[in-house]
């Protein structure tokens, strides 16, 4: 449950945070992800670091 609420709580700076790849706020790639913010978290080194779904390969 703790990790749950660590999860949902990376997302406090969803308009605000860049992306970590692209550095890019929205992303504009497609028609599909068009405008959208980085909204994926990957756990890296005891961070969430945010992507766009684009940008991050796993």
């Amino acid at each position: 449950m703790s990790k749950l609420l660590d999860w949902i709580s990376s997302f406090h700076d969803l308009y605000t945070s860049k992306c970590h790849h692209c550095k890019k706020l929205l992303s504009f790639d497609s028609h599909v992800y068009k405008y959208l913010p980085p909204v994926r978290r990957v756990f890296i080194d005891g961070k969430f670091l945010p992507f766009h779904y684009n940008c991050y390969r796993q």
